[in-house]
């Protein structure tokens, strides 16, 4: 519990991963069997990581 004539102060630092994939989809029509072929990238942000400091002091 803190004392009233304190205060709190707290930083946190978050990381993120970028990841980056290339793909190549392929669709088959099933009454014509026409292919469809699809490629691009795509690029997606992940949680890595997450550090904190807390700080207390007296007013």
């Amino acid at each position: 519990m803190l004392n009233p004539r304190s205060t709190l102060t707290t930083n946190y630092t978050l990381f993120l991963r970028k990841n980056k994939a290339s793909f190549l989809a392929t669709f088959r029509e099933n009454t014509t069997g026409e292919f469809l072929e699809l490629k691009g990238t795509w690029t997606g942000l992940f949680f890595n990581n997450l550090t904190g400091e807390s700080e207390v002091n007296e007013i």
